[in-house]
């Protein structure tokens, strides 16, 4: 009998510390895995079949069926929590619903919170913050069945997303988002309104920037024939408290780029507002805000148009933007490119400010492509329309380069600015269309000096090398070329070009700062830099060690 007693107690705490221990809430974020967690799989299959995702985070049917999570403890937070997950079935439409149960796995019990259609793979995500708190199951189920390929699912995760945002670079993709308020907003994967609501951000505790640093925004911006407004508080999310800070007009998949120092190292709240009265859309994404480097005093400097971002530290409100050209078979890639001024706009793209050195020569090289004129302007005061002035006017043929072969590589002197800070601004001066892919500034020895020119062409060996994380590359011109440097990897894959413009005849010196083309740090390890002309090619070896 004692026994007994004792092994019923014994049982009842093993139970309660059982049922204690279940009712922790999950760490998140949680990442979805049909081999090891208890998913009731249904007509599913895990991995997918018929898609190139073979592992253990997805899964696929032709059925209705659902498949059904385990029991998640969703923590009693403060934030929003979002699912995302990844679904599609590679060409044909498909649709998909999304359920919660807060009881049991039976089916009766789900409820539909979210559904989506796509005929290629997307992520998408659904907001689970009004079950905080509680144990929940979820499940996935096909609504309609693809003619000759399966729906699947993959990548499901339960994230937490934060109110305060502290980290910088902030990159905002909406899927999921971070703390929005927006009434009337759509504000899942494709931010959108019909409404003239705000949109309001998490708020943004913006660093103190150092010397020659700034604070940027940049946007995506959707839908044409929508007028709307940028406002920031910075005290709290009532409307009273916002004021404009900018007023543009939209146009259908351009990014905006802006200066926000001015709120540098305060706690800030960004809104957007769609001000036209009319019933068209007005829809953003891509939302950034992070330090750049506004004034560049380092030569040779160089910019490369092929992300399908604004380069940092360069300014666009609305009329430049990532581009090709159907020139009369094929596309050609043309970097930032310009099709015509976007209503409101001013049309400039605008350069970071450029401390030019005293006595020396100072030349600017670019790739254009178009058909059309276009200007070079000067500002030596500010970035305001009214502080350019144009300063050099020429015509693009696109005869020149419809093969994509032809660099339209032009120069231009810009000595007389020696000494000054400037910035450079290029804008588009009749109909038509024009395209920016790189540019380049070098500077030298002036004429004047007389100085004694070398002999050869010669690349010399990186110094420090080793080195962590930059090194300076020196080299010698015997007389003014087209210059083309670039460094690669063990593998022979090209990771940045440093050079590919026109260098005059002298000593020169390059820095390169460990990134990659697309400002991303490399890793430690051997890397080869190219010296090319049209008579001398060079490679040496360098060695990251960090």
């Amino acid at each position: 009998m004692k026994c007994f007693r004792k092994c019923s107690v014994l049982s009842l705490l093993i139970l309660f510390l059982l049922s204690v221990l279940s009712a922790q809430p999950m760490e998140l974020p949680w990442f979805a895995d049909f081999q090891e967690q208890d998913w009731i799989l249904g007509e599913w299959v895990s991995p997918a079949v018929n898609s190139t995702y073979q592992d253990t985070g997805s899964a696929s049917t032709t059925e209705n069926d659902l498949l059904i999570s385990p029991k998640l403890s969703l923590p009693a937070t403060n934030n929003s929590v979002y699912l995302t997950f990844r679904f599609g079935a590679f060409g044909p439409w498909v649709e998909l619903e999304v359920l919660v149960s807060t009881i049991d796995t039976s089916e009766d019990n789900f409820v539909v919170i979210a559904e989506f259609g796509e005929n290629n793979v997307e992520k998408f995500s659904a907001n689970l913050s009004i079950y905080k708190g509680e144990d929940i199951y979820i499940a996935f189920r096909q609504k309609s069945i693809p003619d000759f390929q399966p729906l699947f699912v993959e990548d499901i995760t339960i994230t937490e997303n934060i109110a305060i945002i502290t980290e910088f670079p902030w990159h905002e993709t909406f899927n999921p988002p971070a703390e929005w308020i927006g009434e009337g907003w759509d504000i899942i994967k494709y931010p959108h309104t019909f409404g003239h609501e705000m949109l309001i951000s998490p708020q943004l505790q913006l660093p103190t920037t150092a010397p020659n640093k700034a604070i940027f925004l940049t946007y995506e911006c959707y839908r044409d024939e929508a007028e709307y407004e940028i406002l920031v508080s910075t005290t709290s999310t009532n409307h009273d408290d916002f004021e404009t800070i900018y007023q543009g007009y939209t146009a259908w998949g351009k990014f905006h780029t802006m200066d926000i120092s001015v709120y540098n190292g305060q706690n800030i709240y960004i809104a957007f507002q769609k001000t036209s009265q009319n019933n068209r859309r007005f829809s953003i994404n891509n939302v950034k805000v992070r330090e750049v480097e506004d004034t560049i005093t380092s030569f040779p400097y160089q910019e490369n148009f092929y992300s399908s971002y604004i380069p940092d530290g360069w300014l666009n409100d609305g009329s430049w933007s990532f581009g090709n050209y159907f020139w009369p078979d094929f596309w050609i890639a043309w970097g930032l490119a310009i099709t015509g001024i976007t209503e409101g706009s001013n049309g400039l793209l605008i350069s970071p400010k450029f401390k030019l050195p005293p006595d020396l020569s100072i030349q600017l090289s670019y790739d254009i492509r178009g058909d059309t004129e276009y200007e070079i302007l000067v500002s030596t005061t500010g970035t305001l329309a009214d502080d350019f002035v144009a300063i050099h006017k020429d015509f693009v043929d696109i005869g020149l380069w419809e093969l994509d072969i032809y660099v339209t590589m032009k120069n231009f002197d810009l000595s007389i600015y020696a000494g000054q800070d400037i910035y450079l601004s290029f804008k588009q001066a009749e109909s038509g269309s024009i395209g920016l892919k790189k540019l380049f500034i070098d500077v030298a020895q002036s004429d004047h000096d007389e100085p004694i020119l070398p002999s050869t062409t010669t690349l010399y060996g990186n110094y420090p090398n080793p080195f962590n994380p930059t090194t300076t590359i020196s080299f010698e011109m015997a007389s003014d070329e087209v210059v083309l440097i670039e460094i690669y990897n063990i593998k022979g894959q090209r990771v940045k070009t440093i050079i590919d413009g026109f260098i005059k005849a002298g000593n020169h010196k390059v820095l390169w700062d460990g990134k990659d083309d697309y400002g991303r740090d490399v890793s430690s390890g051997i890397y080869l830099y190219k010296m090319k002309t049209d008579n001398f090619p060079q490679t040496k070896k360098m060695i990251l060690m960090k």
